[in-house]
């Protein structure tokens, strides 16, 4: 199923939509401005709210490197603040 069909049913319950894109990004085309948009632009904040991706696969970055985007500002300001981090490795060091 598309991400806009999926994101406009995930709206219609009032949820976040965060896209997992760890093997779209440089494999496909990612058209961000269409999902962030969503596929009614009259809408506001229909789009989704986040995006993220690990670089290590495609941009061959070491492991551990990845980009988290939100194109909403007061969801930059509220909920991403002082975000907990924590991720698959996170004992493990660099090498």
């Amino acid at each position: 199923m598309p991400i806009s069909s999926l994101t406009k049913i995930a709206k219609q319950y009032g949820l976040q939509v965060l896209v997992d894109g760890a093997h779209g990004l440089l494999a496909n085309p990612v058209d961000m401005a269409k999902m962030t948009k969503g596929d009614d632009e009259e809408i506001e904040g229909e789009g989704i709210d986040y995006y993220v991706s690990n670089c290590h696969k495609w941009m061959s970055s070491p492991r551990g490197a990845a980009i988290m985007y939100c194109p909403k500002e007061k969801l930059r300001d509220t909920v991403l603040r002082y975000p907990p981090v924590m991720s698959h490795g996170v004992d493990d060091g660099y090498f």
